[in-house]
């Protein structure tokens, strides 16, 4: 398999059962694909982030960016993304799918105007992509997160980079977090 006959797209709705199958298989679990269900059925799904591998008309690998809030040390509210989850179905990692499907979607998130986007993930993996630890920027860590090192932040519009503040998470979140 050579990446460049990898296409990235946007969910359609023929995509959703293939979706949740990929993430259950990627996690050995529901509950990630779970969350995409609830983001899905919210307000704070954005469909252009939501974003499939696709190889010989196969999806085989999903991207989920989602808006959630950031809120300043003067509790003004502001738009930022949360990258969670990216899965690659078992059979296809280890190849780079990964990578270029994140590196996909933070391009498109740029193109669509958005500042910055959070995580939870591997703090050895995503400063690859450009994430730092959010204690750079001041963003103090939510109650579920134990590891300052893995919570991180890349920043795609450095004149709207949240600063000294908190990440809010939508309500969709809530059986995650």
């Amino acid at each position: 398999m050579d990446l460049i006959e990898v296409q990235f797209r946007p969910e359609r709705g023929d995509d959703i059962a293939k979706i949740a199958e990929i993430t259950s298989a990627a996690f050995g679990q529901a509950d990630e694909s779970h969350l995409v269900e609830r983001i899905r059925a919210s307000t704070f799904f954005v469909p252009d982030l939501s974003i499939v591998a696709e190889l010989a008309g196969l999806a085989i690998a999903h991207v989920l960016l989602s808006r959630i809030w950031f809120r300043d040390r003067n509790g003004y509210l502001s738009d930022v993304l949360a990258l969670a989850p990216v899965s690659v179905a078992p059979e296809y990692q280890g190849r780079g799918i990964g990578s270029k499907l994140i590196e996909h979607a933070l391009l498109r998130a740029t193109e669509l105007g958005y500042a910055s986007i959070i995580l939870l993930g591997h703090p050895n993996y995503y400063p690859r992509f450009g994430f730092v630890p959010s204690d750079r920027f001041k963003i103090a860590l939510p109650p579920f997160v134990t590891d300052q090192s893995a919570f991180m932040i890349k920043v795609l519009d450095p004149a709207r980079s949240p600063s000294d503040g908190a990440i809010i998470y939508t309500p969709a979140f809530d059986d995650v977090c």
